[in-house]
């Protein structure tokens, strides 16, 4: 169906974010984007009680400061310690074994690539040559959500080769892929997607780390502190719930752009 209107009319439009979010601690959610993208969500308590939680998690300690005076946090999966990349590899990638074969995955996300994968769990997107070079990887392109691909042991660190243990548990409903609305409409500074903030979330997270293409801290920040301002909104730390938050067109990711652009 073709829906025209003039501007500052609201368009609503549904899509299937491909977010994934599963807890790992009170507070710590491992968070993949498009299967492209992984870290961790960190919840912050207020002052330096950041350092303490987040030098636990990091593997240069001192990076805590970049992150402080902020009521949640993205941490990119390369400044992780490795016990805890591997947490947020198998807490999102939840049907994933470890065994004296290597590791055997299965895609979660539609496209996924050998490249990013290798990355993640051997360290060097590279490696994705000798993993296709095992007879049962039978891998053209890009990974199909379901599909299984096995990164043999040898090329596995001594944290990434440990076992998992059986059975693996599957996820509760409401870390399943979430489902995402937004409407457009347009204001005096130009076309802007509008979202209503949801209680317990954040611009920085929910917002930014959800719709745009931004991952490193200080980007994800001042997209932050833009939409903030573009938002009517003086101080992130106090936001309602419902709070409609205007993202203006150009930030947004392509899967998140409005039809016709």
């Amino acid at each position: 169906m073709t829906v025209l209107c003039m501007a500052g009319c609201f368009l609503e439009v549904s899509f299937a974010s491909e977010v994934l979010r599963r807890e790992i601690e009170p507070g710590v959610m491992a968070l993949a984007k498009d299967g492209r993208t992984m870290g961790l969500e960190v919840r912050l308590p207020r002052g330096n009680g950041a350092k303490g939680i987040l030098s636990k998690y990091l593997l240069n300690a001192g990076d805590w400061a970049a992150y402080k005076n902020r009521l949640s946090c993205y941490v990119p999966f390369d400044r992780l310690k490795p016990e805890y990349q591997r947490k947020v590899l198998l807490t999102v990638f939840y049907k994933d074994t470890v065994d004296a074969s290597g590791w055997t995955h299965t895609a979660m996300f539609e496209a996924e690539t050998l490249w990013s994968l290798c990355g993640w769990i051997v360290g060097e997107g590279s490696a994705y040559k000798q993993v296709l070079a095992l007879p049962e990887n039978n891998v053209v392109g890009t990974l199909a959500r379901g599909q299984r691909v096995r990164i043999p042991l040898k090329l596995l660190s001594t944290v990434m080769s440990r076992p998992t243990p059986r059975p693996i548990v599957e996820p509760t409903p409401e870390l399943a892929p979430l489902t995402d609305r937004l409407s457009y409409k347009s204001d005096r500074s130009g076309p802007v997607a509008v979202y209503r903030l949801k209680k317990g979330e954040t611009i920085y997270t929910s917002v930014v780390m959800r719709f745009t293409d931004y991952a490193d801290n200080a980007d994800v920040i001042k997209a932050s502190e833009s939409i903030a301002r573009r938002s009517g909104i003086k101080d992130m730390r106090d936001i309602d719930a419902g709070e409609s938050i205007l993202i203006p067109v150009a930030m947004l990711s392509d899967r998140y752009q409005p039809k016709g652009t």
